[in-house]
């Protein structure tokens, strides 16, 4: 298995990688290194792939002062070359991120200039 994760730079310039649930379904995500969780993803990609809820957490987003609550379940994913589980904040809208939690034993690297991104296990 592989020890990094490549994905690219888009058109709006934001690092995407694409991430892959042990059952083999994808789905690219941003990059978000001011997340300090593991995942967001989409209520249908959450839905479409049967993932278990375990509750709810409560969370601030950036662009709101206050408190909210959202719904949390459990993916089993493939990433720098382990399968384990993690926690997955569903989203009813928006882009799927990838939080710092996900790189805890990683380097990231964004090139902008070749738009590329690797993600490599340290």
């Amino acid at each position: 298995m592989a020890t990094k994760e490549f994905g690219k730079v888009n058109e709006y310039l934001e690092p995407i990688i694409t991430l892959e649930l042990v059952n083999g379904a994808e789905i690219d995500c941003l990059v978000d290194t001011g997340f300090n969780g593991t995942l967001f993803l989409p209520r249908w990609f959450i839905e479409a792939n049967n993932l278990v809820s375990v509750g709810e957490q409560e969370f601030n987003s950036v662009a709101q002062s206050e408190s909210h609550f959202a719904e949390v379940f459990v993916a089993v994913v493939k990433w720098l070359g382990e399968e384990f589980e993690v926690r997955v904040i569903a989203g009813e809208y928006g882009s799927a991120l990838i939080g710092a939690g996900m790189m805890l034993r990683a380097k990231l690297e964004i090139d902008y200039s070749a738009s590329s991104v690797v993600i490599e296990k340290v």
